[in-house]
């Protein structure tokens, strides 16, 4: 919708679903640009997009939702020279220094400069439908500059200045973040002594009752300024603020909400009260007084909203699908934007609604009938799989969450929510070609009835009937629509064509186009579209020019690089003399000479090239890797680079590539020129180590090359589009990267020369060299992944033990430097051992001894220190037991007398038991209790006879000892 300009500040809500809207389209926003930012990928390229298919290439832009003419899923898309946080903070900076000059002038008196800034800051936030929010703080203060402008025009009418300035006081003062109520009425008094004024100050009175939250109040304020004013410039807006005040007096009305969508359980109360209905009249009156009227876009937004408020869908969708027609970018952009959550819970009772509504509408008609393919049939509903947070996670036997099991009904949810997204927008494009063919008969006249004939031919195109859009777009090409229709009818034509491989006709399509359409939006789409058509017709020269014509660099740097071969790539610059890549292209083409080991044809080649000075030169710029080692301290391949970061050909780079050229040709003719096996293969080895040993960037075209990720990328996608062109790849890959050169011919030196010195280190060298490049980057790691690999034949160290058995493996691998046979500038192989001194007898005499007496120490170490201990403790055992068995029999001897003894002073008679009727037996516990007093009894009367206590001590102190040896020798065994 149109930003209102007298809209008070900080209090005006806009639609609460705008606010809703706004958030989760800067939430997309957010991940799309971290997505651009943090993913090395581009959208300027056909074979290196990372955001788009072949297919949809081929698709017309959707209808932007942002003032920078796209919706959220592209805004990250775009490269720029800054990011899109620098460019909202700068723009948002711009802006409040702009602002801040025009209140600093208005302060000042300055009122013709005040006018020119706030034009200025209205032209420059026209359109504030940007990425970030930021840009919403541009919406208050352009409501006050437009109520600014007004007052500054009643100086045209005669109004005082004096007090003129005392009205834009008192709006400075509604404006800040704090007002002083007592300041803004003393302002607006000392203005309302000037006739001219009134109405503004009326305005501001009644903006003040808005800002007080006080609406019925201020609608009535609002209202009586138009009655009263009936001519004035506020009148208009202070009936679309009437209508506002009024709907937020209304029970339908949700105050500051971000959700005016309803739920669909939500559908019982359908009412609307008196105030509900006010506003909808007079937003209705707003519109049909004046439609193109400042106020009457967001008069229409509000429409919907209160639409929606009574749960009347259709009625909204109908007034957004009339702001998607309208004249104004502005009011267009809002309607996308508003669409993006109310289209997705439309039933299809009421898009029937919707379709019957704008049938009447052929403009609204179309609007829908493009967005409806465009923007929702692409990606309806939500954008990702629903997530039930409060399901069970799925157990196994243990009980524990079972991931495979998680992860599989998440693949499966995932898919049915891709395949009903599929369903959907087939089942809308089906509804938008009906619509269209409808629409096509009912407005048979030829302009309208051709743009209708266009959507039926994109319907047609997305539901991949090419023939029908074929049809169809003929049909509106020769019922002569122009403008935007004509360019979009031509570009549905042209990819319809392409598709059915009618090239030619396709090629003619998208030509008119350009011719016709120079500087549309959909140039950039038509010569992407024209150099795919060229490729697939076989014209790659015509395909080279159309990526020229974009700069695709990456697409331009593969084709010079890669795709083309040396004789169409000269052929090219020979046919194209005036073009301004003509230096990069004859560069590239002497590289591709040096690739191919054509000595001379390069250095011809390199000679023709114009070299530019290196930026910033000075004899005295050392870097200080060159003041540590002056010798290869910088790569000329890493690229120089001018001023504005453009890369640049210098004589350095041209002499550096010169410089390889003739090594590599010296190399090469000392290995033609040798003379025996041992010679011959010696000199190949020093030619491959050279290449080996040589920057990764030796054939490196700094200029064209398209780096290894988005080869890489290439490859594991599959984007070929050229027969054979994953071969020519691979052939350019190993023709570019020196190990691969280098290991051709180590196996060749292999091959020829098997007995020699130099072919054992050459094997070795290409075990090397297939590591290396195993790991060297994601387009070589996929080929050995895939069980591929360089050169003819794969080898490993264990192949290198097989066929030399003798043959000592270096001491590293990453430091192996082949043309030295070192290791890190270090020896490549440990030194061998020196030969041992003949010893004389004598020292042949103490050297046995020493091996004895070593022998003597080893055995007494782990054998005889513990087998003496053992036979130490059995014998100590033997005359101990001995000892105890004695001393056990004297004891058992004292304790068989003393028992005698004591038995005889026992007197008993038998009679006492003859008068027992029960005897009693003794419990267990008693049993052991007298068990252990007899015995503590007995050893009482041993310890205090004089005879026994000797017997006893020695028994003691014997078994004793007999249990601790016991255990030593328990314990020595163990």
């Amino acid at each position: 919708m149109n930003d209102t300009v007298n809209k008070p500040n900080q209090i005006f809500l806009r639609s609460p679903l705008h606010k809703t809207v706004w958030v989760l389209a800067c939430a997309a926003s957010v991940t799309a640009t971290a997505i651009g930012c943090g993913w090395m990928g581009t959208s300027h390229s056909v074979r290196f997009n990372a955001y788009q298919s072949e297919r949809e290439m081929g698709r017309l832009l959707p209808l932007p939702t942002m003032a920078n003419g796209m919706n959220e899923a592209r805004a990250g898309w775009e490269e720029q020279d800054e990011d899109v946080y620098t460019l909202a903070e700068k723009r948002s900076k711009d802006l409040g220094i702009l602002w801040d000059r025009a209140e600093a002038a208005e302060k000042e008196g300055n009122l013709r400069l005040v006018k020119d800034l706030l034009n200025d800051y209205l032209k420059r936030t026209e359109i504030t439908r940007e990425v970030w929010s930021s840009a919403d703080a541009s919406q208050p203060h352009r409501n006050s500059a437009v109520d600014r402008l007004d007052a500054l025009t009643a100086l045209n009418r005669g109004a005082q200045e004096s007090k003129v300035k005392a009205y834009l006081d008192a709006r400075r003062a509604h404006d800040a973040e704090k007002p002083d109520e007592e300041e803004i009425r003393k302002s607006l008094a000392a203005a309302q002594s000037d006739l001219n004024l009134k109405d503004n100050v009326a305005y501001l009175n009644a903006a003040e009752l808005y800002r007080q939250e006080k609406f019925a109040e201020a609608a009535e304020a609002f209202g009586t300024l138009a009655r009263q004013y009936p001519h004035s410039e506020k009148r208009a807006a202070a009936l679309y603020m009437k209508s506002v005040a009024t709907m937020k007096t209304s029970g339908t009305f949700i105050s500051e909400s971000g959700n005016s969508e309803y739920e669909e359980k939500d559908t019982a109360d359908t009412s609307t009260d008196e105030a509900w209905q006010d506003a909808f009249t007079g937003f209705q009156k707003i519109i049909a007084d004046n439609p193109q009227g400042r106020y009457a876009d967001d008069a229409r937004g509000w429409l919907a909203y209160l639409n929606l408020r009574r749960h009347d869908r259709a009625g909204a969708l109908v007034e957004y699908y009339r702001l998607l027609a309208d004249d104004q970018a502005t009011s267009r952009i809002e309607g996308a934007f508003s669409l993006m959550l109310v289209r997705s819970s439309a039933t299809d009772d009421e898009m029937s609604r919707v379709e019957r509504e704008l049938a009447n509408e052929p403009h609204a008609a179309l609007a829908y009938a493009y967005h409806n393919i465009y923007n929702y049939s692409i990606d309806p509903g939500a954008d990702s799989p629903p997530y039930d947070k409060d399901e069970e996670p799925i157990k196994d036997s243990k009980g524990e969450t079972d991931f495979k099991a998680e992860t599989e009904r998440s693949n499966e949810r995932e898919k049915e929510w891709s395949k009903s997204r599929a369903d959907t927008g087939r089942k809308e494009l089906i509804r938008t070609l009906e619509f269209s063919k409808r629409l096509m008969a009912r407005y048979p006249g030829l302009a309208i009835g051709g743009a209708f004939a266009l959507r039926a031919a994109q319907a047609s195109e997305e539901l991949e009937d090419n023939a029908s859009a074929v049809t169809f777009a003929r049909r509106a090409l020769q019922s002569r629509v122009t403008g935007d229709e004509r360019a979009q009818a031509l570009w549905t034509l042209g990819i319809a064509e392409h598709r059915l491989r009618h090239f030619q006709p396709a090629r003619q399509s998208l030509t008119t186009l350009l011719r016709e359409f120079p500087k549309s939006s959909l140039t950039e789409g038509a010569r992407r579209n024209l150099a795919m058509i060229a490729e697939d017709d076989g014209d790659i020269e015509g395909a080279l020019e159309q990526y020229v014509a974009l700069n695709y660099k990456l697409d331009v740097g593969y084709f010079v690089d890669t795709l083309m071969t040396t004789e169409q790539l000269a052929e090219f610059i020979q046919r194209h003399l005036d073009s301004t890549k003509k230096n990069e292209f004859v560069y590239a083409l002497g590289v591709r000479y040096l690739r191919l080991n054509r000595w001379d044809d390069a250095r011809r080649t390199l000679a023709q090239v114009q070299t530019t000075k290196v930026p910033g030169y000075s004899p005295y710029n050392y870097s200080e890797k060159c003041n540590e080692t002056p010798v290869n301290c910088t790569d000329p391949k890493d690229g120089d680079r001018d001023e504005n970061r453009n890369p640049v050909i210098t004589p350095r780079l041209v002499m550096r590539d010169v410089q390889t050229a003739n090594d590599l040709e010296a190399l090469e003719r000392a290995a033609n020129q040798a003379e025996g096996d041992e010679a011959k293969a010696e000199a190949l080895y020093q030619y491959g180590s050279y290449q080996y040993e040589g920057s990764s960037l030796l054939f490196y075209n700094p200029l064209a090359t398209p780096g290894y990720w988005n080869l890489g990328m290439l490859a594991s996608e599959s984007r070929y589009r050229v027969a054979g062109e994953q071969q020519i790849l691979w052939n350019s890959t190993q023709e570019h990267d020196r190990l691969a050169r280098a290991l051709t011919i180590y196996l060749d030196v292999v091959n020829r020369f098997p007995h020699t010195r130099a072919a054992r280190d050459s094997l070795y060298t290409a075990a090397v060299c297939h590591e290396r490049l195993s790991k060297y980057n994601p387009y070589w790691r996929e080929i050995y992944q895939n069980g591929l690999h360089a050169g003819q034949r794969m080898v490993s160290y264990r192949d290198v033990r097989a066929a030399y058995p003798k043959y000592q493996l270096p001491l590293g691998t990453y430091g192996w430097q082949p043309a030295t046979r070192t290791v890190s500038g270090g020896p490549g192989w440990q030194a061998p051992p020196k030969p041992l001194v003949r010893l004389t007898r004598t020292a042949r005499l103490k050297l046995l001894l020493h091996r004895m007496d070593d022998r003597v120490e080893l055995f007494w170490t782990e054998k005889g220190r513990r087998w003496l201990t053992e036979i130490s403790i059995v014998l100590c055992l033997f005359v101990t037991g001995r000892a105890a068995a004695r001393n056990r029999r004297s004891l058992r001897t004292r304790i068989a007398r003393q028992r005698i003894t004591q038995s005889r002073q026992v007197v008993t008679y038998p009679w006492f038991e003859m008068f027992w009727i029960d005897r009693v037996e003794p419990s267990r516990r008693e049993q052991i209790k007298r068990l252990l007093g007899e015995k503590r009894q007995e050893f009482t009367e041993l310890a205090r006879d004089r005879r026994s206590r000797p017997v006893l001590f020695r028994s003691i102190v014997s078994h004793t000892f007999l249990i601790g040896l016991l255990t030593s020798l328990i314990w020595t065994v163990w």
